[in-house]
């Protein structure tokens, strides 16, 4: 009934941050980032985006679920998947 959000985390891999992006910021998600969230070197390459090597957001947090859990109305609906 209402708008479809995707969020994303990745790992800056020099840094151990995560990186995430997020549709509900107003971000645009490609194909480079999802492939950036499940990087996991040395079997599945970091991708570069805006100059940083990212690879596998759980190599920070398993499950972000703190990406969306404060915008979270009671009708939401949020999927995760692990």
């Amino acid at each position: 009934a209402g708008p479809l959000r995707y969020s994303l985390l990745t790992t800056d891999l020099a840094t151990g941050e995560g990186v995430a992006f997020d549709t509900g910021r107003g971000d645009i998600i490609e194909m480079a980032h999802i492939l950036a969230s499940c990087g996991l070197p040395p079997e599945f390459p970091s991708v570069e985006i805006e100059g940083r090597f990212l690879g596998d957001g759980g190599l920070n947090a398993n499950a972000p679920f703190g990406l969306v859990s404060d915008e979270l109305e009671d009708d939401d609906v949020c999927v995760i998947i692990d």
